[in-house]
């Protein structure tokens, strides 16, 4: 199975493939701006939505569905998720994760702050 950044970059890329081909058809000499719009917000979005799935990842201890992305933190460490009925359990969950999010290093021994190695 491909890493979930290589997917990232296939998706991406076949979408700046494709997206001007109408373009350039419709808006001649404007094509290339709006082209380069486009990556713009594709790769931006992108990053937003990893942004965002991090934080509600980390809030919850890495224990979310890898399915319907329901919470499991507050609930049994093995069992069913309410929302879709998949079977979990928390190391099974939170591994699957790191795969794609892993956890940031502290590096200083300040728990308050996070940040990643050699930066």
């Amino acid at each position: 199975m491909p890493s979930f950044e290589f997917r990232r970059i296939l998706v991406g890329t076949g979408l700046l493939v494709m997206a001007p081909l109408p373009l350039v058809l419709l808006l001649g000499p404007l094509a290339l701006p709006c082209y380069c719009i486009w990556i713009a917000v594709i790769f931006v979005t992108d990053d937003r939505l990893a942004q965002r799935r991090r934080r509600v990842l980390e809030t919850h201890r890495y224990h979310v569905c890898t399915h319907c992305s329901y919470p499991l933190d507050t609930l049994v460490a093995v069992g069913f998720c309410p929302e879709c009925g998949r079977r979990y359990t928390h190391d099974g969950v939170k591994s699957i994760w790191h795969r794609y999010y892993p956890e940031p290093r502290r590096c200083d021994g300040d728990s308050s702050r996070i940040r990643q190695c050699g930066s």
